[in-house]
């Protein structure tokens, strides 16, 4: 596997996007300036989840390497920091729909005051009704092939330095099964080493507390307002739940996902990894049920996962 970075998309849009939310308008307070975007499908009863997101963050990482083609099978290896994962047929076909779902979709983003606070350069025609995903089948191969390609959010998050980097052998640490992952699980590693990186970041931002070494991270949040209807947390960013489930459903799909998030934060703790600096806490709620888990450590170096 020459891709040794999987880069993540840090954007407000990407954020909000992963949450189902496709059109927004947002006001930056400590940039003094507003932005909005707008994501529109070829049929509107299509929905993009976490996994095709994480999908193409690591399409994009074969374009920000400059890889010449990229496959299904090391689209999972990227994802799972493992050069040896099987890819299944079954996974494979998965991979290849969610590339097709991906590039189905429009975005329009108007950023011009946010780029000209930060003295960017700005072109609207680069962010105005564009694919949001494209990419090229490569023909005669043995085997599927696409041609990576520029991607409007991710060239956006690339001009404001809001791109996380994390190395290929932190993805690796396999809490969640030694040499066989299914995307769902893998999405749990991403979406802690994702919230991980963001609450351990040491960048000079006026708006981050670079002392700040916890991350806390909730199941479910069940909204008390009148009318809510929408639930978030990680069962609901991750579309493992969508709402409609009873509170015993709900508690069952919560034990599943706690355990898998034990095993996956075990190997953080490992010496190799130096990510976590004591044993993550359980969060509990009402009637003691464990609602979350509270992760405190420090942000590990990138030169500890060099070759």
């Amino acid at each position: 596997m020459n891709c040794k970075t999987l880069y993540i998309n840090n954007t407000l849009i990407s954020r909000y996007i992963r949450q189902g939310i496709y059109e927004k308008k947002i006001e930056l307070e400590t940039e003094k300036a507003t932005i909005s975007y707008s994501l529109v499908a070829d049929d509107k009863a299509k929905k993009l989840t976490y996994i095709d997101m994480m999908i193409a963050d690591a399409a994009y990482s074969f374009y920000k390497t400059d890889q010449s083609f990229f496959t299904p099978a090391m689209i999972l290896r990227v994802l799972s920091g493992n050069d040896t994962q099987t890819c299944t047929t079954k996974t494979a076909r998965v991979i290849e729909e969610s590339l097709k779902r991906l590039s189905s979709f429009k975005i329009s983003i108007e950023c011009s005051e946010q780029m000209k606070t930060r003295g960017l350069k700005y072109d609207p025609d680069e962010y105005k009704d564009v694919a949001f995903f494209t990419f090229k089948k490569i023909e005669g191969a043995n085997y599927t092939q696409y041609a990576p390609s520029r991607l409007p959010l991710w060239s956006y998050a690339e001009k404001l330095n809001q791109m996380i980097a994390v190395p290929t052998k932190l993805l690796g640490c396999n809490g969640i099964g030694e040499t066989r992952q299914s995307l769902e699980n893998i999405a749990i590693k991403h979406y802690l080493i994702h919230r991980l990186e963001i609450a351990f970041y040491k960048g000079k931002s006026r708006n981050r507390n670079p002392r700040n070494k916890m991350a806390s991270i909730y199941y479910y949040h069940i909204p008390h307002e009148k009318g809510a209807d929408k639930y978030t947390g990680m069962l609901f960013d991750l579309n493992i739940a969508d709402g409609n489930e009873s509170r015993t459903e709900l508690a069952k799909l919560k034990h599943i996902t706690h355990k898998n998030v034990k095993k996956t934060i075990k190997d953080f703790m490992k010496p190799t990894v130096k990510y976590l600096e004591e044993e993550p806490k359980e969060i509990k709620g009402d009637g003691r049920e464990i609602v979350g888990i509270r992760i405190v450590g420090k942000k590990r170096e990138l030169k500890e996962f060099e070759d």
